[in-house]
């Protein structure tokens, strides 16, 4: 048995890992909560600008973030999550033909989106790989599927 390698810090033991060290990552589940991330967020499109908007538009879309993060993404997925009006972007309905050229095309299947309030405040459009959802484009005057915006799915 070898030594224990660590570092003590004012009485406290934290272990350091060692060459043979393997750390077990699961792949990502539908069955997990739902995670963000603005890898390939593009806030310079000038239909999807958020430059002129203020602290309150900000705030809400952090709320509706964060109740999102508490729910799993099989449950938004399958049921369309309709307080949410989760759901799939069909690209023959909408202004854009895709997400930019920055967003590769291969890793962009299941592009989607969800309001931000019930009436106000437009859409967060991004794309899902396992449990998260790449936010691409806020839309603060839903300008994506401008003739849609008050049916209640937006399709």
């Amino acid at each position: 048995m070898g030594k224990k390698r660590g570092v003590k810090a004012k009485g406290i033991r934290v272990s350091q890992p060692t060459s043979t060290s393997k750390i077990k990552l699961s792949p990502p589940s539908h069955q997990t909560k739902v995670n963000f991330s603005f890898k390939y967020f593009d806030n310079g499109h000038s239909k999807f600008s958020t430059l002129e908007k203020e602290y309150e538009y900000f705030h809400k879309v952090l709320d509706k973030m964060k109740i999102l993060s508490d729910k799993e993404m099989s449950h938004l997925v399958a049921s369309g999550a309709r307080a949410y009006r989760f759901h799939p972007i069909i690209w023959k309905d909408v202004t854009e033909n895709g997400f930019p050229d920055h967003v590769p095309p291969d890793i962009a299947g299941n592009p989607y989106q969800f309001n931000i309030t019930q009436s106000k405040y437009g859409r967060v459009h991004g794309f899902i790989i396992g449990s998260t959802f790449f936010v691409v484009w806020l839309d603060p005057e839903h300008n994506l599927y401008p003739d849609k915006r008050n049916t209640y799915f937006g399709v």
